[in-house]
């Protein structure tokens, strides 16, 4: 499923989610739902340890052989008690908002486990948005049929949480936090017309 103009579009996003960490420096970093690994290619800042992690290790298990300063380990993102407080430089978070039962726990939980100083940088999708629904109709519907499977099936199961509820969540969790965000591809039009937005949160505490 992404390969082609999905795999760069994909691709792509990574790449936007570390453009502000290039060529910096951090002792211990955090990925939560991290799902094949996909994210840790595009990483460019320098680390002293980074931990992928999801609730599904079997996902994980799949991925290529680890730099030593990298480990894979089983974790809800829901529930981060595994970890100290104030422990890692930056929690990342790729698609995954969407996905929880209970996101507001999860964000505290990121918040916690992040120094003062620290940042966490999420990737949402503009849920329930045309553009996004035009772009699953037309381009990944017709690609899942190829592969036997129900692309909107999948999505619709999957994804609870829509967009303007994921937003309203962010801003009232991190309400004290110094935070940047930005739409894609069209960062001046409403979500409607655009597939994801990028949320870097410097964390205040």
């Amino acid at each position: 499923m992404y390969t082609g103009f999905v795999g760069i579009y994909s691709k792509l996003a990574h790449l936007l989610m570390e453009r502000p960490y290039n060529k910096k420096s951090f002792d211990k970093i955090l990925e939560v739902g991290a799902g094949h690994g996909e994210h840790l290619s595009s990483v460019r800042c320098d680390f002293e340890e980074y931990i992928q992690s999801d609730i599904d290790i079997k996902l994980l298990k799949i991925t290529k052989k680890l730099p030593r300063n990298v480990k894979n380990i089983s974790l809800d993102a829901q529930d981060l008690s595994v970890f100290k407080d104030n422990e890692f430089d930056r929690v990342i978070v790729t698609c995954l908002l969407a996905h929880l039962d209970n996101p507001r726990a999860a964000l505290i939980e990121w918040q916690r486990v992040v120094k003062n100083g620290g940042f966490i940088t999420l990737y949402i999708p503009t849920e329930m948005g045309l553009l996004l629904r035009l772009a699953r109709r037309f381009i990944m519907v017709p690609k899942s049929r190829k592969h036997g499977q129900d692309h909107m099936r999948v999505v619709n199961m999957d994804h609870r949480n829509h967009y303007p509820y994921m937003k309203a969540l962010l801003e009232d969790t991190y309400s004290s936090n110094k935070v940047i965000k930005n739409l894609y591809p069209f960062p001046k039009l409403t979500y409607d017309f655009n597939l994801f937005e990028i949320w870097q949160i410097k964390v205040n505490k």
